[in-house]
């Protein structure tokens, strides 16, 4: 009998695929993080939001 383990997933920031938390990329923030299904995702979000890219830069 196999043991069937449930992971919690997440949504993608960009796309809204479900993902296992064991995948999920994240970039965290001051006050958020954020999760994405690849680093496509990733890199898409940051070009949408170049201020924040910034400001991450500086701390």
């Amino acid at each position: 009998m196999a043991i069937v383990v449930k992971q919690k997933k997440l949504k993608c920031e960009i796309c809204k695929k479900e993902i296992p938390v064991s995948v999920a990329k994240t970039s965290e923030g001051a006050d958020y993080v954020h999760h994405f299904c690849s680093e496509e995702c990733h890199h898409h979000y940051f070009e949408q939001r170049p201020e924040e890219k910034k400001s991450k830069k500086k701390k």
